[in-house]
């Protein structure tokens, strides 16, 4: 364990429970995706149920803070997402305008009329 991981992960002792089932998780089996002057972000697994918890852990001289995350994400994925380019307003405004133009909603839309009017 880094001297890094080492200092918050005495600190915090989380005290969170698992949000799925409610057990305690294993500071000891946290792994640290990125590291800030006074937070972390931090991949926890569950050793009960093998949910995963992404949670920032920030750190101040007084108190040690938690906000989390359920995620199916495994520490891999969170790895391979963080290293990908942004998506900007331009590619939100570009997949919307490329799915009006195709009617893809419509398509969908219609598809999911017939299934019904089939179970009737």
């Amino acid at each position: 364990m880094s001297s890094s991981q080492d200092s918050w992960s005495q600190r915090i002792k989380i005290s969170t429970p698992c949000p799925a089932c409610s057990t305690s998780f294993d500071v000891l089996h946290a792994k640290v995706i990125e590291t800030y002057p006074d937070a972390h972000l931090v991949h926890f697994t569950c050793d009960k149920c093998r949910n995963a918890l992404l949670a920032v852990v920030a750190l101040s001289s007084d108190a040690t803070q938690t906000v989390g995350l359920l995620t199916d994400l495994s520490y891999e994925d969170v790895l391979r997402f963080s290293k990908m380019q942004m998506i900007s307003i331009e590619d939100v405004v570009d997949a919307h305008e490329y799915f009006e133009k195709k009617g893809w909603a419509n398509a969908f839309l219609k598809r999911k009329k017939q299934k019904r009017k089939k179970k009737q």
